[in-house]
């Protein structure tokens, strides 16, 4: 069979791009392994329940993207306030100093144990040279405050230790000198490694799921081929392209040949298409991630202002909360409420052995211990297990993996082939809208200057 485009994968970098590729009169095949669209975009439904697939948070800082989601949803596309809790020793703190100022909630006796150990750790690194982001972190703000409010959940999230990256890009070599008068005022200021700048925020009215919907919808009216159930099992490459594309769907298998190859898989498989060796190393982690996710269906609202609460108390086995009521628009009926407990591991977690029972209890106990009281409203319940989901890797994998960069760059050397998963649903859709332009008007070039996964660029904040 023949057509202009195969993509591989209908996440949101997929769906983007097929999307832009028939809107400009391009035949575009499309092929996903799930039996429906969306990938991590995609919507939990239980009854008149209709919420994201975990956290969703979209931004509008690449503004190609911002009005994409602008014009796909029009009046749907919602603004609403963002706020964030930090869970730590059973107490809920505020991420930001907008709503509880610049002690964001910190009990006194616990503020002055920062106080003494952003001392402490500014004293020690004076004369010490700094060697990584754990001890460039520890010299700025101490080590509980950093771990409190920053450090602590963002290992618990990517299972990477911040004493294996390296420094970030500063004109400070030497924090723990820097600004010596006035450090209490920045103690508290500082707490947050990186903040978010933007002064509105979107989110679709019935979450990302409307997303997914509107563009599945437009895909199938546009007359694209979609194979669910579906599978590259093989990529057929010819001097310095790939031609063809061997799909096993569920009735049998489809040979497509094509002019350009769009793929939104993890590296991984899609160097498997290609028989590229790929060994990774073992500070790369993105191959062994998982995420558990514990959706809680309430028959009365969850009660606080939080979107997400982040959890950087060692002695909690959660990872995030999100609360979906405080979206505003329709995920949620009216009076009611819907949490989803995120727990983060390795694949081979003991927690993959737990029963969805006792995943339930872990979920349950943990928001109740946090003071969450409306969870004994609970009404119904379901649990979803991601076990080595790739959410497209981050970009310290290509920094810190040789054998994952490699790869990148061996698949780069075939011209029509586009590798667009990236993390994050703004940057997956902005490289999926990038490969469908440089399709269209035959410009690589300016593709591949502007997608690059191992630098922060053009997202940085």
């Amino acid at each position: 069979m023949k057509t202009d485009v195969v993509v591989l994968g209908a996440g949101p970098a997929g769906l983007t791009a097929a999307h832009s590729l028939l809107r400009a009169g391009k035949k575009v095949a499309l092929i996903e392994k799930a039996p429906m669209m969306g990938g991590q975009m995609r919507a939990v439904t239980r009854g008149d329940y209709y919420v994201d697939f975990g956290y969703k948070h979209l931004y509008n800082r690449i503004p190609e993207v911002h009005a994409f989601w602008t014009e796909l949803l029009g009046a749907d596309y919602i603004k609403y306030q963002p706020r964030t809790g930090i869970l730590y020793q059973n107490k809920i703190l505020e991420k930001e100093k907008e709503y509880k100022g610049l002690r964001r909630g910190l009990p006194y006796r616990l503020l002055a144990t920062a106080l003494a150990d952003l001392l402490r750790y500014r004293l020690l690194y004076r004369n010490r040279p700094i060697t990584n982001m754990e001890e460039y972190a520890h010299a700025r703000r101490g080590k509980l405050l950093t771990e409190i409010f920053t450090q602590g959940y963002d290992e618990r999230v990517k299972g990477r230790k911040w004493s294996q990256l390296p420094l970030p890009e500063s004109k400070d070599t030497n924090p723990s000198t820097a600004n010596q008068s006035g450090f209490l005022r920045q103690f508290l200021t500082d707490a947050s490694l990186r903040r978010d700048p933007q002064s509105e925020w979107s989110h679709p009215m019935r979450g990302t799921g409307q997303i997914v919907d509107t563009l599945e919808r437009d895909i199938r009216t546009m007359g694209a081929e979609i194979h669910l159930q579906s599978e590259a099992k093989s990529l057929i490459p010819t001097n310095e392209k790939v031609t063809g594309v061997r799909v096993q769907t569920p009735v049998g298998e489809v040979h497509y040949e094509a002019d350009h190859v769009i793929s939104s898989l993890p590296i991984a498989a899609i160097a498997r298409a290609l028989d590229i060796p790929l060994a990774p190393a073992k500070a790369e982690l993105s191959f062994r991630r998982s995420v558990i996710m514990v959706y809680l269906f309430l028959s009365r609202p969850v009660g606080i202002p939080y979107n997400t609460i982040q959890v950087s108390d060692p002695d909690s086995p959660m990872g995030r909360l999100t609360n979906y009521e405080a979206y505003g628009g329709a995920m949620v009926p009216n009076g009611k409420g819907c949490l989803c407990v995120e727990f983060f591991c390795m694949e081979d977690s003991v927690l993959f052995s737990q029963s969805d029972e006792a995943l339930y209890d872990l979920a349950y106990n943990g928001c109740s211990h946090a003071g969450i009281t409306a969870v004994a409203n609970c009404t119904d319940w379901c649990v979803y297990r991601n076990k080595g989901v790739d959410p497209a890797t981050s970009y310290e994998d290509f920094v810190t993996d040789p054998s994952r960069a490699s790869v990148y760059n061996q698949l780069q050397s075939y011209i029509n082939l586009y590798q667009i998963g990236r993390t994050g649903i703004d940057r997956a859709t902005h490289t999926g809208l990038l490969a469908a332009e440089a399709i269209i008007n035959g410009d690589r070039l300016a593709y591949e200057l502007r997608t690059r996964p191992d630098l922060f660029a053009p997202w940085r904040m």
